[in-house]
């Protein structure tokens, strides 16, 4: 139904395969066996049939064929989801616009085909278009039939016994007859297959004389006549023996009728056996290749076995690989939550730790604005220096001029503006007296020790 339902071109061979994924899906509930390869091969040949295609298509046919001899076509094909290739094959003859029915197919190798076709009944040159399944793949041959001198003896002799009893010379045509007859048996042979020809399409009545000749070719050891038949009976009825010549007529008509027809039942009978001979050879050769498939499908299924196998293994190690991973995985998680508590814990105490600094900084803040508060209270208060360097606040224990360089030095080093650089003059009021050991330099906010060294 599905394949009717979408139309499929081959819908038997759908069904088919269909059936044998269903045999490969089922396979673990019938007798525990998982055919997965072959289970997912019948898929993908579902597939195919689906969507069937041809691949590669070539076509070697001969040029020349003699007349009524059955001939050999050689195909090469490649294709997907399509049956055998006599299911979808068709040659048609252009020339006269009809399909010829092919005899046999037979698959030689991988992808070739020989293609046997039956012969051509008239000469001449005939067009042939090979139809695949695809009208794309179209191929188209031209082959020439002729005859060879056999067949055009046969042809000539057969109209010359037709109406060779009215020639003058009929004698002499029996008398070649004979003597051809007795060269060898192929002529004999090929004679009586004229001659039961031509008395195929005339009655005894009609010709005696060719039913007298083919009994006379068929017992040799009797002469032929050579005399033609109104001279018989007028000789006959000279002799008043018309009745004996009847008589005669009529036994050698019947002998040779009935040893024409014992040799063609012969002729058939042979044909037969050789037809039962071939189809028993086809059907050992299809149980050979049959039997070679069978054999191939096994080597396949054990070889799928091994490798499903191996597969499982493999799916087992790395189920054990993942299993160590989950478990250190879980120890590597337990491990970090009780990282991430220690560093919860450790910042709690680094919040309350930090809280108190900050309650303990507000109030040193506090302090120290007090603290500043006062010395800027202290800081306005002039102090005046005498102008006598006795009283002035030595800064180090030996004076020392400092150079340009070494000025332009401190000012990169402390960012001094150069707006406030005074390198000569009083420095009297420069320096506030700290109380501690220490002097304020007023120009530039630097505490300076009392007795410093030039270090």
């Amino acid at each position: 139904q599905l394949a009717q339902k979408n139309a499929l071109p081959f819908p038997n061979e759908f069904v088919q395969a269909f059936m044998r994924f269903l045999e490969q899906l089922l396979c673990p509930i019938i007798d525990d066996r998982l055919d997965a390869p072959g289970s997912l091969k019948q898929l993908k040949r579902l597939k195919d049939i689906i969507h069937p295609q041809i691949i590669q298509f070539e076509v070697n046919c001969p040029e020349t064929v003699c007349i009524n001899t059955s001939y050999v076509m050689t195909i090469n094909a490649r294709y997907k989801g399509l049956p055998f290739i006599s299911k979808w094959l068709t040659i048609q003859d252009k020339t006269h616009n009809n399909t010829i029915e092919i005899t046999e197919i037979k698959k030689t190798d991988k992808n070739q085909y020989q293609v046997i076709l039956p012969g051509m009944a008239h000469e001449g040159r005939y067009q042939l278009s090979i139809i695949p399944f695809d009208p794309a793949y179209t191929k188209i041959c031209q082959i020439q039939i002729h005859i060879t001198p056999e067949v055009s003896w046969e042809r000539k002799n057969y109209e010359v016994a037709l109406l060779a009893y009215k020639h003058p010379d009929y004698a002499k045509w029996l008398g070649q007859i004979e003597n051809e007859a007795r060269q060898s048996e192929n002529n004999c042979n090929n004679w009586l297959k004229i001659l039961s020809k031509v008395t195929r399409d005339v009655s005894i009545e009609e010709r005696p004389d060719l039913y007298i000749l083919c009994g006379q070719l068929l017992a040799p050891d009797k002469p032929v006549q050579k005399t033609k038949p109104n001279k018989i009976l007028h000789k006959f009825v000279k002799t008043g023996l018309i009745s004996c010549f009847i008589l005669f007529c009529i036994y050698c008509g019947y002998i040779g009728q009935q040893r024409l027809y014992f040799f063609d039942k012969f002729e058939s009978e042979r044909a037969q056996i050789e037809a039962e001979k071939k189809q028993l050879k086809d059907k050992q050769d299809q149980i050979e290749s049959d039997k070679q498939q069978f054999e191939n499908r096994v080597k396949q299924l054990k070889s799928d076995r091994k490798r499903f196998e191996l597969e499982r293994a493999q799916i087992e190690a790395e189920k054990k690989q993942l299993k160590d991973k989950q478990e250190q995985f879980t120890s590597d998680k337990l491990q970090f939550n009780n990282k991430v508590k220690q560093l919860k814990a450790d910042r709690n105490q680094l919040e309350s730790e930090k809280a108190k600094f900050v309650s303990e900084n507000q109030k040193m803040n506090k302090k120290h604005d007090k603290d500043l508060e006062i010395k800027h209270s202290q800081s306005k208060k002039t102090v005046r220096v005498k102008p006598n360097r006795g009283n002035i606040t030595t800064l180090r224990s030996k004076p020392k001029t400092l150079s340009y360089d070494e000025i332009t030095a401190i000012i990169k080093k402390y960012n001094f503006s150069d707006t406030l650089i005074n390198t000569s003059g009083n420095f009297e009021n420069a320096y506030i007296d700290n109380h501690d050991g220490t002097v304020t330099d007023k120009k530039t906010g630097l505490m300076w020790q009392q007795g410093g060294s030039d270090d």
